[in-house]
């Protein structure tokens, strides 16, 4: 019985720290952009490297999307919270 309790937890541990490393890839792989708000453009804008981002900034994180890869018909967006 104990050696079955040691067993499955070296296969849980395991199991966690590889999903934990795969999902850190995954999502640092991602094409991310840090945009911030732009009173002159009513929009968000693409932060250059070496800008400095300060307190108060309206900031968000955006993915980039091949929207050429979606079926002709369209994809609907549907947010639910």
């Amino acid at each position: 019985m104990m050696l079955m309790v040691a067993i499955g937890s070296v296969i849980f541990s395991l199991g966690f720290v590889v999903g934990s490393l795969f999902r850190t890839s995954m999502y640092e792989s991602q094409p991310w952009e840090v945009m911030r708000w732009n009173d002159s453009y009513l929009g968000y804008r693409p932060v250059c490297k070496g800008s400095f981002l300060n307190r108060g900034d309206r900031v968000i994180m955006a993915l980039r999307l091949n929207s050429s890869t979606f079926p002709e018909e369209g994809v609907e967006y549907d947010y639910t919270d």
